[in-house]
């Protein structure tokens, strides 16, 4: 069995500089905003959330819906967002400059993506869901998700 490493963009060195220059309230700070945006080389709006979002459906069934919202900075790095939602309760964040961690490729956000999705659907598996076996079939969704698979259009030289 073969794991994939996940290759990450750091910028948690630089946005705290950045949130320690502008204080408590740094996140409301245009100057900020934009410091932090030029970190990503993302264009976002007032409040740092990127504007150009690429959005990716994995699950959307029965009340059940996990999603991926991917921005591409200037820079080549990727920033994710994510949705999560069961009948009873879920969550979500959009792209923003102020995430501290990025990625050198999309498959590697994905990846990333992917994984944060099934860790919030395994949690809510203790909770009040009333659809388990929906949400035992969201979980192994996703985890297929993660699985590579064959291309069987792949050409073979003779």
């Amino acid at each position: 069995m073969t794991t994939t490493q996940i290759r990450l963009v750091d910028f948690q060195k630089e946005l705290t500089a950045i949130k320690e220059q502008f204080g408590k309230r740094y996140f409301a700070d245009k100057v900020a905003v934009q410091k932090a945006a030029k970190i990503w080389g993302i264009t976002c709006n007032d409040h740092g959330v990127a504007l150009q979002i690429e959005t990716e459906i994995l699950y959307d069934k029965n009340g059940f819906l996990a999603k991926i919202y991917y921005a591409q900075s200037e820079k080549g790095y990727w920033n994710i967002g994510l949705d999560h939602a069961t009948p009873i309760s879920g969550g979500g964040y959009a792209p923003s400059v102020w995430d501290t961690v990025g990625f050198y490729s999309k498959e590697d956000a994905r990846l990333f993506g992917v994984s944060k999705l099934q860790d919030s659907f395994a949690r809510a598996l203790n909770g009040d869901c009333p659809k388990k076996a929906e949400l035992l079939n969201v979980i192994q969704h996703l985890k297929s998700e993660r699985t590579p698979q064959l291309d069987l259009f792949c050409e073979v030289s003779p």
